[in-house]
């Protein structure tokens, strides 16, 4: 990274050690003090070790910095939830911080910000990348999993798609604008490599049916190619989400929706796969909006993994359980006028987010 980038980073790492209570993160957790630990982190990490890779350039970019920030905190959040209330709160209140500290660092940084798609180096890259992703066959495949992501869909045949996918998007137009076609061309690797991200996640918006579990065609294909353009964005050295994150969440909604069909829960499940209108012709039930202020469903909250939106596996969580306290939420509040739909919709509830909460445990650990 270029000097100004590494300055600008070390002000960022520097603040966080620097803030009230942010010494707890600073250095190795004393193994001695807490025998336990290694057992309930796999990958321990801290301020300290941060700053003083990227002091020794071990870092070729921003994003690969945050990620180790990000697990320092996490890490913090893991092991301190139900020992020290006052280690997770601060892990909370300093992961925050960085987030903000990093986006302020972008913008006054040019070395920070997204590189431009000028260089003719980067859109090469970018092209190459784009090139790989249509062209993939799954083992034996006889056509490309990106198929079905080469050309907008048309809502008029897919039942409820304009209410569950608000900003289409597919691979055709995104190689269209890379190149340049219409004048409408990408100023950024960033701006490009959202676009991908979005044709595949709204491939996961729509596609999360109950029915065909984890191994629906059209899910399994958008995974393995985010997989695959992660792998040819980190070789050319660009920002990318970091892969365990939504790795893991992916595995956690699989996990989900597997256990759901073991246990014969899948009536249950089929509620909260979809945004509320969904379910509703496009509506919400009676005074939805007054008892639930952030709507979300479980295609939702993955989507918003894959698109960089939900950074970590915490957030992700905290997205999955609002998901069933929304539920829970608004039918309490119905359960004067309608008692019984409420003491059905509430147990449904309350068994997936129950259900949601094990898988979490096996997926990410304790």
């Amino acid at each position: 990274m270029e000097a100004s980038a590494v300055a600008a980073l070390t002000g960022v790492l520097q603040g966080l050690m620097d803030a009230e209570n942010g010494n707890f993160f600073v250095g190795a957790v004393p193994l001695n003090d807490y025998p336990d630990y290694t057992s309930i982190i796999k990958r321990p990490m801290d301020l300290l070790a941060v700053k003083n890779k990227l002091a020794a350039g071990d870092y070729k970019s921003a994003e690969a910095l945050a990620r180790d920030v990000r697990r320092t905190f996490l890490n913090a959040m893991i092991y301190s939830r139900t020992r020290f209330a006052i280690v997770a709160k601060t892990a909370r209140a300093l992961l925050d911080r960085f987030e903000a500290d990093l986006a302020r660092a972008r913008r006054d940084t040019p070395a920070l910000r997204s590189p431009s798609l000028s260089e003719p180096r980067r859109a090469k890259a970018c092209a190459a990348a784009l090139s790989a992703v249509k062209k993939h066959k799954a083992e034996g495949g006889k056509r490309p999993l990106a198929s079905p992501f080469l050309v907008a869909l048309d809502p008029s045949r897919f039942i409820g798609y304009e209410l569950i996918v608000k900003k289409p998007m597919d691979l055709v137009k995104v190689e269209a604008r890379l190149k340049g076609s219409g004048g409408d061309r990408y100023a950024t690797v960033a701006d490009f490599v959202r676009d991908v991200r979005l044709t595949l996640s709204n491939a996961l918006r729509f596609n999360q049916a109950l029915e065909d579990m984890a191994e629906n065609g059209i899910r399994c294909a958008a995974v393995e190619l985010c997989r695959l353009f992660d792998d040819h964005c980190g070789a050319a050295g660009f920002d990318v989400l970091p892969c365990d994150t939504w790795r893991d969440c992916c595995a956690c909604t699989d996990a989900l929706l597997r256990a759901c069909d073991d246990r014969g829960m899948v009536e249950e499940m089929l509620l909260f796969l979809f945004p509320i209108n969904y379910y509703f012709n496009g509506g919400e039930p009676p005074n939805y909006g007054k008892h639930v202020k952030v709507r979300t469903s479980v295609s939702e909250a993955l989507a918003r993994v894959l698109e960089g939106k939900t950074r970590t596996d915490v957030a992700f969580l905290r997205d999955m359980l609002r998901i069933f306290q929304n539920c829970e939420t608004y039918w309490r509040a119905m359960r004067k006028t309608e008692p019984e739909d409420a003491a059905t919709y509430i147990d449904y509830a309350q068994k997936c987010g129950g259900l949601l909460v094990e898988v979490a445990g096996e997926v990410f650990g304790p």
